[in-house]
């Protein structure tokens, strides 16, 4: 790959990144992603406020969610949810009961990242094609869990951030107002870094194929930024649609599915985007083994004159063993 079409591979990446968005049919995915998330948001959020309950409380944990959901998708669909999560959450009565709701609970959870494993599948490829369908459910389903605990954790580190952060906006309002603005910058660098690091974590648990570490980052970091945009899109389209009071009661449920379906569209975008900086890092790669192993030139003499070529004939003739070396004739009288 040479020095022009290196840069030029990088500017055509979203185009052709749009191009097989299209191609691997990344719609109909997200809307099995939305349908999906009907049945997986509730158990999936559960789990994640365990996980980070662990050390500010579900309460708190709870409460963080269900205001960052505010702000996306409305009251209606926010108060939905945190409905969903106390219903999900409530103990059934007996140990039987309750392993039986856990079960349940940990299949819908993990429903919703097995089928986004089959979409990852269509854009990356399908490496596992040979494994019995029994392994690839069980498997799916711990990398599903896996991402699970890893969202419960980012949200933990979340909380603790935005504690800090509220820690030291009151400190800067006691007379150091020009620090206002270090904590919005704050807010934002940390907000990026969070989202970048679950897309990361997302798309390398997964894609079905091992990722180098630069397509990793850089695809996440673009993802996690065009998330931000595309949740302020959503949001201003949310608020001027008439979505909850044109389906009624189910109006509520209908605005969680519109959400996640576009951001659905732009997670797997962002997938496509990664698997091209992917290829380029292949290519880049194999050219530069390639020319590692390539012979170098022979070297001229002194005079510029090359040295002459070894006899290809004699180069090419099997040595002579003591075995086969013809006998030499006894000298003569």
């Amino acid at each position: 790959m040479s020095i022009l079409t290196r840069p030029l591979r990088y500017l055509l990446v979203p185009y052709r990144a749009a191009h097989k968005w299209l191609d691997d049919r990344c719609t109909t995915y997200a809307a099995a992603l939305a349908y999906y998330s009907a049945f997986s948001l509730a158990p999936i959020l559960v789990i994640a406020v365990s996980v980070a309950g662990l050390i500010f409380g579900r309460e708190a944990a709870a409460g963080r969610i269900v205001g960052e959901l505010e702000s996306l998708i409305g009251a209606d669909g926010a108060s939905l949810i945190e409905r969903m999560i106390a219903a999900s959450s409530a103990s059934g009565e007996g140990i039987t009961a309750t392993l039986i709701g856990v079960v349940v609970m940990l299949a819908g959870a993990t429903g919703l990242f097995m089928q986004m494993g089959h979409a990852f599948e269509a854009i990356f490829g399908h490496p596992t094609a040979g494994r019995s369908a029994w392994v690839k459910q069980l498997v799916g389903r711990l990398r599903g869990l896996t991402v699970i605990i890893g969202v419960g954790f980012l949200l933990m580190v979340s909380l603790v951030a935005s504690a800090a952060i509220l820690a030291f906006s009151q400190f800067a309002t006691q007379g150091m107002e020009a620090l206002l603005w270090v904590a919005t910058l704050l807010q934002i660098g940390i907000t990026l870094a969070l989202q970048t690091s679950m897309i990361g974590m997302i798309y390398k648990v997964l894609v079905p194929t091992p990722l180098a570490r630069r397509p990793l980052i850089l695809g996440a970091v673009f993802t996690a930024v065009l998330f931000e945009v595309g949740k302020w899109a959503v949001g201003v389209y949310m608020s001027r649609s008439s979505i909850s009071s044109t389906y009624g009661a189910a109006g509520s449920l209908a605005v969680i599915l519109v959400w996640v379906y576009y951001v659905s569209l732009i997670m797997l975008y962002g997938a496509e985007v990664t698997y091209q900086l992917n290829r380029i890092h292949k290519v880049g790669d194999r050219v530069f083994r390639r020319i590692k192993r390539k012979p170098a030139a022979p070297a001229e003499a002194a005079d510029g004159v090359a040295p002459p070529a070894a006899d290809t004939a004699a180069l090419l003739k099997p040595p002579l063993d003591a075995d086969t070396a013809p006998a030499s004739e006894p000298p003569r009288a």
